[in-house]
């Protein structure tokens, strides 16, 4: 093999291991650890108003319109039994009467028993069909009740007292009504909120540009009384060599241009190495070219490189990936975002920001994504790109690797441009600042208000290959599949906002969904253990119903559980979050469903959420969370599953 192949070889298998390794890390690192720490309390509660919904839903079902009609079918005096005793059952849980609580559980179970052998094989009646369509609904009631009642002895098994002394959990049990009901009205206005949007990162590791300049200007290191260096245009054949296929790399003057056809594509790279810097360049990824992958990055170039990337693939011409990699480790440092605009139309700005302190990636001098330095002093940290590197471009055909599309020779040859590189080096922390915000047009033109605007850019939290983004200029969709790897996705916004109207449409993925999630939230920081959060969920084993709750410096066990009077999975819904700093509400086609305020928690000696969100949109498997108590147990037989959600908006600040 010539020293050309292994090299192109080597940068394949480089970049093969980082997408691979950050796919299979995400989806087998499932998000059910985040939630086993709920309370078994709480999931009881929740089932017992499944059952609850579940007896609307038999109702309707049998062509009825409420539960009375249903009694006067059929099994009256078994199914008042079950009304009541749900309700009982509910009401001795909230006073901490686990064991009466388990009781009316029991009795109620034996009602629906004797209710389905009674009626259930009545060949001769006119309406048998229709009862016939009720033993699966009844079964479901069933196994919550069965549910239920397990879980409530494992949690008086866990707290190690009496069934009776239960209350002295950590539960926040909710009145036992039909919520959604007709007596709820909608709400035409909302509270005034003034307060902006923030962008920062998640983890202790990153944080936004606001915080970078707070930072930088208290540190004890930082050198802001050092003058910048001013930026030096490449002239790209004097200060760029070619790595291979020099006919298919063209310098000239500030240009740079990659042809890339059937028999190779190329790279180059700056002569001199570079410890720290801000980077930028124009760039423009060649135009229908499905299965081209095409770089921008810094590399120590090494046999165990540091490294920090913008990446490009043909088949999502919207998409731009950050990444780095630390001594040759690139596990879980994958980030993508899907753009409000198509990168292969026109040259965009591009910028990597390096200094011992952050990395900064930045387009069209809008920060996406920072990376934070455990420590400036470390000469080796860990988890920091540290070690001086060359600037690369680098054009090259994926289609092998799956994930990039199948590349057509017939539409090539495919061009990588690359324009004004601009290189300010070194650099000393404190000495750069990312440059203001641009103005928002929708705040001008509402008076300074913000007016509903799209989830844009989107970022990728995981599952990138599962997400299915569509575009146009006044519809913005996409899907998020659920195959059978065992692998779903989630979405965030790139921003942080303190308040708002969070909003969007759902539609849930058809077929037995039983233990899949899909949820639309905010999150002051998925994964956080502090974090504030406050959810729409919709339960795989019950499309009737949609969960609401809250959660404050990771504590849940907030849930309400709305009955929809609708399939979830049937069609589009809008489903809105609204949050201040003076309630919490929630909002199903425009039908206000639910309300918490601050003053109510405060004299219930509870907490309200108070930190910035980001707004959400995930799918995943959370069968694993109590044994299939909370969204059921796993069945799989309709895979792979498709979530959809339509006209992602966010209103920040409130008019």
């Amino acid at each position: 093999m010539t020293i050309h192949k292994m090299r192109v070889a080597l940068q394949r298998l480089v970049l093969l291991v980082l997408l691979v390794s950050d796919f299979l890390q995400l989806c087998t690192s499932t998000p059910v650890l985040a939630f086993n720490n709920r309370s078994s309390l709480n999931l009881a509660f929740m089932r017992i108003g499944t059952s609850r919904s579940r007896l609307m839903e038999a109702a309707r079902a049998a062509g009825v319109t409420n539960l009375v009609q249903l009694k006067d079918m059929i099994c009256k005096s078994e199914l008042e039994s079950v009304d009541l005793g749900l309700s009982a059952s509910h009401n001795f849980l909230s006073s901490g009467k686990s064991e009466e609580a388990v009781r009316e559980l029991l009795a109620l179970d034996n009602s629906l028993d004797t209710c389905m052998k009674n009626f259930m094989g009545d060949e001769e009646e006119e309406i048998s069909t229709r009862i016939h369509q009720l033993r699966p609904i009844f079964e479901k009631i069933r196994h919550s009740v069965s549910s239920a009642v397990d879980l409530i002895n494992r949690s008086s098994r866990r707290s190690g007292v009496e069934p009776q002394e239960s209350k002295n959990l950590e539960i926040n049990p909710r009145p036992f009504q039909s919520v959604g009901s007709a007596d709820q009205t909608v709400v035409d206005e909302v509270a005034d909120e003034t307060l902006s949007a923030m962008a920062d990162d998640d983890g202790p590791r990153s944080w936004g540009p606001q915080e970078e300049s707070r930072s930088a200007s208290t540190n004890s290191f930082s050198m802001k009384h050092l003058p910048l260096p001013p930026a030096i245009p490449s002239i790209m054949d004097e200060m760029m060599n070619v790595d291979y296929c020099s006919p298919h790399v063209e310098l000239y003057g500030a240009t740079a241009t990659i042809r890339m056809d059937s028999s190779c594509g190329g790279k180059f790279h700056s002569r001199s190495k570079y410890s720290s810097g801000v980077f930028s360049v124009r760039m423009k990824p060649p135009q229908g070219a499905s299965g081209a992958s095409s770089s921008f990055y810094i590399s120590s170039n090494d046999e165990d490189p540091d490294l920090i990337s913008f990446d490009f693939i043909g088949n999502h011409p919207n998409r731009i990936l950050t990444s780095y990699a630390v001594h040759g480790k690139y596990s879980g440092t994958l980030q993508t975002f899907s753009m409000e605009f198509d990168t292969t139309a026109k040259l965009h700005d591009y910028t990597i920001k390096w200094d011992a302190e952050s990395v900064i990636w930045m387009v069209d001098n809008r920060v996406l994504r920072t990376l934070r330095s455990s420590s400036q002093l470390q000469e080796l940290d860990s988890d920091y790109p540290r070690k001086p590197g060359h600037v690369y471009g680098y054009l090259w055909d994926a289609s092998d690797m799956n994930w990039a599309g199948k590349i057509n020779w017939a539409d090539g040859p495919f061009e990588m441009v690359y324009a004004d590189l601009r290189t300010t080096s070194p650099l000393a922390v404190g000495q750069w600042h990312p440059p203001p915000a641009a103005p928002d047009p929708s705040a001008a033109a509402s008076g300074f208000h913000h007016v509903p605007v799209p989830l844009q850019p989107i970022v990728i939290d995981y599952g990138g290959s599962n997400i299915d983004i569509q575009d146009s200029e006044n519809h913005h969709e996409f899907s998020i599949l659920f195959d059978s790897l065992g692998c779903g996705g989630r979405i965030k916004s790139l921003a942080k906002y303190s308040t708002g109207m969070f909003s969007g449409k759902v539609k849930c993925a058809d077929g037995d969904t039983s233990g899949l999630l899909t949820s639309l939230y905010i999150s002051s920081g998925e994964g956080n253990p502090l974090q504030d959060e406050i959810d729409f969920e919709f339960l795989g084993d019950n499309k009737g119903i949609v969960q609401t709750n809250f959660y404050v410096n990771g504590v849940g066990g907030h849930e309400q559980w709305i009955d929809l009077g609708f399939d979830c999975s049937q069609g589009f819904h809008t489903y809105a979050i609204h949050y201040n700093t003076h309630s919490i509400q929630w909002f199903v086609d425009s039908k206000l469903v639910r309300t918490v305020s601050r003053s109510e928690q405060v004299k219930l000696q509870d907490s309200f959420p108070v930190k910035h969100m980001r707004m959400y949109a995930s799918v995943w498997n959370a069968s694993g969370v109590e044994n299939g108590a909370w969204t059921g147990p796993w069945r799989g037989d309709d895979l792979p599953f498709v979530a959809k959600f339509s006209d992602l908006t966010i209103q920040s600040p409130l008019p």
